[in-house]
């Protein structure tokens, strides 16, 4: 009984991120595609656009071979990044798995009786800190990544605070 409740609760989990990212991909692909028809030079800052860190503009990504590894344009880099603010929402989607695995840590520790050598709530536990690692890898990379655009972008005349009024 308790499996199969572990097993349902994972199934809807997994079916709302994947719903999640069906549905942002569609908006992202929309407004990127409107991006690109309002303006096409590379030097003016937009945050819809892709930006490449080594020849630091917007110059367009193209897709190459099965696993869809994305370059840029212009210099066939593949240090190409979206530039969005990271929003509160991100950061919960990023720490999601970790959270998971946490709670499943937990609830296996107090509930459920072990027979294996190894409880299986540490399997769980290893594999939260291994999430929370991959989380603070990819929240400082997109930070980096930000806060290197917005220096190029202010440069540019860009003000961060003027979408907001």
């Amino acid at each position: 009984m308790e499996s199969q409740l572990i097993a349902i609760v994972g199934a809807v989990l997994i079916a709302v991120v994947a719903f999640g990212i069906v549905i942002s991909g569609i908006v992202r692909g929309k407004e990127r595609k409107d991006a690109w028809n309002e303006c096409d030079d590379p030097n003016v800052p937009d945050l819809r656009k892709y930006w490449c860190r080594n020849c630091k503009g917007h110059h367009g990504i193209y897709s190459v071979g099965q696993n869809e590894a994305t370059r840029c344009n212009n210099c066939d880099h593949h240090d190409v990044h979206s530039v969005t603010p990271i929003t509160l929402l991100q950061k919960f989607g990023y720490s999601l798995f970790t959270l998971v695995c946490l709670s499943l840590g937990i609830y296996t520790e107090t509930l459920v009786v072990d027979y294996l050598p190894i409880p299986i709530a540490y399997v769980f536990y290893g594999m939260a800190v291994l999430c929370a690692f991959g989380f603070g890898y990819v929240y400082r990379t997109k930070s980096a990544v930000r806060n290197e655009w917005l220096d190029w972008a202010k440069e540019r005349g860009f003000d961060e605070n003027a979408e907001n009024k």
